[in-house]
């Protein structure tokens, strides 16, 4: 519901912030005929850290209104204020004025108790209280000079940092520490990961290609630069700067916040969880402030109503994968998105990504919005089941429209490509969660846009597709093995890659001092781009056969050649594993050597 009005209420304050009284705010359903109706939800706000003369406890409003024509406008009576205080300094300097005088140009006179219209009302004999503030500019200001304006009453579109209201603080904190956690695992795990692959492949490589042993490099040592995705995005160029930074939601970023949100419940509470009926049923957004002045004498009015005006615009989601999911039912998901704003909603089951905690998504939902009004956007990620009609939730995230298209910051961010008006937002990361969970269950690539309703009309949606499907082959060579410990074995070996078929090399019967030889070569169709990283371990086992009863199993190893099968996919050609690593340390020793490799000598080639 939308209500979009201002109300004052004239009431009496203590002074001392530890009695500040506590605002009520009840949403009822309206009745017949305009008559008040059943209670739908309450709330209450501490009004202490409202009150302008509560020292470090006040947050001010959370106020970044957009409103381009507005700013446009302030910033030309800026530079005409400039030079009009310029031209007034030059002309107070040659006549020898006073340096109070110098400052009547930034003063602002606002009478409260006074009637405006009565201009003797001070010569008869009617006192009131007059009030002189001075504003400065922060690059103009004095030293000890206050730059905040304080409750906001006085200029409040210059205001730029506003300070965090306290569920936002803990919010982004919690926010920031999961964030941190899951990074700190996910980068002990690829070091891990990449230290045993680095040094099995390095050991490998030294017995086959004729390098040391004593090799004591790991593979992100080496200058083999491997591609991040399977093809070369056009759509993250000016897109991408946010996650460059580390960044996660973008609402840590932004900061602050255009209204303050409020949760409404229903219920009454209990210290038991189990008896408590106290319910979220939902949210109010306004800005309360508290002053110590009349507002109806405000130069400029802090809240732009006009800017609340509904118009309706288009908004575009681009999902573009899911990562680090967490599985609902068993040791992989199968994930599709679904999304809802309002009462629209749009899944899309048939794009589904079989087997895969990491899956890449590539798909555009677009809806209608009125602004102000329904604006809670949920991107859903579920589990696809092919025998229950309903698909389980592996986690949403929720993104507020109003906040996003209202924020001073939001709007900045507009980047505009050569010879097109498309709006360019950021790429985010954000956290999928359940309702009654605060574990993340995994995370979502995805951006955002917002955009009037006549311009979508003459732009189209970003193209958002897969990379094209492309047959490549995985070949490895398997010699021989050296100190198994059995006496005597029949031996044989298993490849497959991902969820491939197993291949087999043939038994080397009666084996003794526990080294097999084969020389056999295990060709492994597989088609790229790979769905998820883990289809792109090796998996090898050494098997001892057994004619009468079952075979056991000797051991068993994995190499992860993800990596690799993205390099051989970006590049098209063939990657050689062992000789890539071969001359990546012999570049690397040339390196550390001084000597001069072949790209230097090919560029003295070129220069003469």
């Amino acid at each position: 519901a939308n209500f979009v009005f201002r109300r004052t209420l004239c009431v009496e304050v203590p002074e001392a912030a530890l009695y500040a009284p506590m605002l009520d705010l009840r949403v009822f359903n309206a009745g017949v005929g305009g008559a008040t109706g059943y209670l739908l939800g309450a709330t209450t706000v501490d009004l202490s850290t409202k009150l302008p003369w509560n020292g470090e406890a006040y947050v001010a409003p959370q106020m970044e209104l957009f409103d381009d024509a507005a700013q446009r406008k302030k910033e030309q009576e800026a530079e005409k204020r400039k030079e009009l205080e310029a031209a007034l300094l030059e002309a107070q300097e040659g006549d020898g004025l006073e340096d109070e005088e110098e400052k009547e140009e930034g003063n602002l006179g606002v009478s409260f108790g006074g009637d405006d219209d009565n201009e003797d009302a001070s010569s008869a004999g009617d006192s009131f209280e007059q009030h002189e503030l001075e504003r400065y500019d922060e690059d103009d200001a004095p030293p000890g000079a206050l730059t905040d304006l304080g409750t906001g009453a006085f200029d409040s579109m210059a205001i730029k940092d506003l300070p965090d209201i306290v569920e936002d603080v803990m919010y982004r904190d919690e926010q920031e520490r999961l964030a941190l956690e899951a990074a700190e695992e996910d980068a002990a795990e690829r070091a891990r990961h990449e230290t045993s692959f680095s040094e099995m492949l390095l050991g490998h490589a030294a017995e086959a290609g004729g390098v040391d042993a004593d090799v004591d490099y790991k593979l992100s040592e080496l200058p083999i630069t491997f591609p991040s995705q399977w093809a070369a995005a056009d759509y993250l160029n000016g897109r991408d700067w946010w996650i460059a930074k580390g960044g996660l939601e973008l609402e840590t970023y932004l900061g602050t916040k255009p209204f303050e949100t409020y949760r409404v419940y229903r219920g009454r509470y209990h210290p038991n969880p189990t008896k408590s009926t106290r319910r979220c049923v939902g949210s109010v957004k306004a800005i309360i402030r508290v002053l110590d002045e009349d507002p109806q004498f405000e130069v400029e009015p802090f809240f732009p109503m006009a800017l609340l005006s509904p118009r309706r615009y288009a908004v575009r989601v681009y999902v573009i994968r899911a990562s680090n999911l967490q599985p609902v039912d068993g040791g992989s998901c199968d994930a599709y998105v679904r999304c809802k704003l309002g009462s629209d909603s749009e899944g899309r089951p048939e794009g589904k990504q079989l087997r895969s905690l990491k899956p890449d998504l590539y798909q555009t939902f677009e809806f209608r919005a009125t602004l102000p009004g329904p604006a809670e956007l949920k991107v859903q990620l579920k589990d696809w089941n092919r025998f229950y009609p309903v698909h389980e939730l592996i986690g949403e995230t929720r993104l507020d429209l109003e906040d996003r298209w209202f924020h001073r910051s939001w709007q900045a961010l507009d980047v505009q490509e050569e010879n097109s008006r498309n709006k360019l937002k950021p790429i985010e990361v954000r956290g999928l969660k359940l309702e009654d969970d605060t574990k993340p269950r995994g995370q979502l690539h995805l951006w955002l846009e917002i955009r009037p309703e006549r311009e979508v009309l003459r732009e189209p949606p970003v193209p958002l597709s897969a990379p094209e499907v492309r047959e490549f082959e995985v070949r490895v060579i398997c010699w021989k093995t050296k100190d198994v410990p059995y006496e005597v074995g029949d031996f044989y070996a298993e490849f497959w890659l991902g969820s491939s078929r197993k291949h087999c090399t043939d038994i080397h019967w009666r084996c003794r001092s526990g080294r097999a030889s084969w020389n056999w070569r295990v060709k492994i169709p597989v088609e790229l781009p790979l769905a998820s990283p883990e289809l792109g371990r090796l998996n090898i086992q050494l098997w001892d056969k057994d004619i009468i009863k079952w075979n056991d199993v000797i051991g068993s190893t994995q190499l992860d050649l993800y990596r690799w099968l993205l390099k051989a996919y970006r590049e098209n050609r063939t990657v050689d594993v062992f000789k890539e690593i071969n001359d990546a340390i012999r570049r690397k020793r040339a390196e550390e050597a001084g000597l001069a490799t072949d790209e230097d000598l090919q560029d003295m080639e070129d220069e003469s």
